[in-house]
């Protein structure tokens, strides 16, 4: 029993020392956080006082406060779409995330007038939990004309890079691609982190052939058209390198191809177009984002300090009658984002 102790108390000694030796950019926790703020607006059915609903608001600051508490990073982003985002993949493929639906599945006790009443509550608890991530130690960015999902692959990219560890917190598929010793995804409604050993288990394909894989089947929920006929298990059983790490090649998949009698493998070879195009717009790994942005976003990675305004928050919160739908306020303030500050003047 003794030596159990021991050990006990030398691994929390040992973890200690590891949290004091890490720096600002050592563990970084990125939220996608429009996917976030959607799924909170419409799962949480919380009213204010007055009979508003403030789910939005309430859901999407609960989620990050998990997520945080959860993956405990040394720093934290939210990143969102800019304006025209979608500008960049849409002068290659107009239709490219055409006909989304809006959030249907609403977790409401009562019926909202009309679909345009919803949208513009949306807009508004939008606003309000913007306005509250200003306040927090958390570093938000969203640049016009691209996408939430490029940024996020560039930190994570850049952070692995120089060493750092990377936690994507997001449901969007198109991120395995990213996974690495170095990034993993957390899946939020599945509460389960993603590495390698993992995508290969859920989807029998390595992460470093993901974004192929994907390039072949096409992405139903960004309107990105694959090849008919091209699923996994016909696609392992004339190219089982797809489970594989070493990277298959575009030229290597065409050889494969071509040399299969399959009928369905040929589609490859006569819809090289589509496979080029997917691979144009579903890629995360080589982010292609200007100079002047990217510069941009270093320069908000390379920042060494992160404020908890309280004050502001508090009065924030309370303004838009919020304040009391958050349970042990101050315990939770300084649970988890006060620690987020520690780091503040050493990078």
């Amino acid at each position: 029993m003794t030596e159990e102790l021991l050990s006990a108390f030398n691994d929390m000694l040992s973890e200690k020392e590891k949290q004091e030796s890490l720096s600002l950019n050592d563990r970084v926790l990125i939220i996608d956080g429009m996917n976030t703020f959607i799924r909170s607006f419409a799962a949480i059915p919380t009213m204010d006082d007055n009979g508003n609903h403030i789910g939005g608001i309430t859901g999407f600051l609960r989620s990050i406060a998990f997520a945080i508490r959860n993956v405990n990073p040394t720093r934290v982003y939210v990143i969102f779409d800019g304006k025209g985002g979608s500008k960049r993949r849409r002068d290659i493929y107009p239709e490219y995330k055409a006909g989304r639906k809006p959030v249907t599945r609403l977790n409401r006790a009562y019926d909202m007038t009309t679909a345009q009443d919803e949208r513009d509550l949306m807009k508004r608890e939008l606003v309000i939990s913007a306005k509250s991530l200003m306040n927090l130690p958390i570093t938000t960015i969203t640049l016009d004309h691209v996408e939430a999902d490029d940024i996020m692959a560039y930190i994570a990219t850049h952070t692995a890079e120089q060493g750092g560890e990377s936690i994507i917190y997001s449901t969007d598929k198109d991120f395995l691609q990213l996974v690495n010793d170095n990034i993993t995804i957390w899946h939020p409604m599945k509460k389960k982190t993603y590495t390698a050993e993992i995508i290969l288990e859920e989807h029998s394909i390595h992460p470093n052939n993901f974004l192929l894989y994907r390039s072949l089947i096409g992405d139903n929920s960004d309107n990105i058209s694959g090849i008919k006929g091209i699923g996994t298990k016909t696609l392992l059983k004339h190219a089982p390198q797809f489970a594989e790490e070493k990277e298959v090649t575009l030229d290597e998949l065409m050889d494969i191809a071509q040399a299969s009698k399959s009928k369905v493998m040929k589609k490859i070879v006569d819809n090289i177009d589509i496979i080029e195009r997917n691979l144009y717009l579903m890629s995360l790994s080589s982010v292609n984002m200007s100079a002047n942005n990217k510069m941009t976003v270093l320069n908000r990675v390379q920042e060494d300090e992160v404020i908890l305004d309280k004050d502001n928050l508090t009065n924030l919160l309370k303004e838009y009658n919020v304040l009391p739908a958050i349970q042990n306020y101050d315990f939770w303030l300084q649970q988890t984002f006060t620690p987020l500050t520690r780091f503040n003047g050493r990078s």
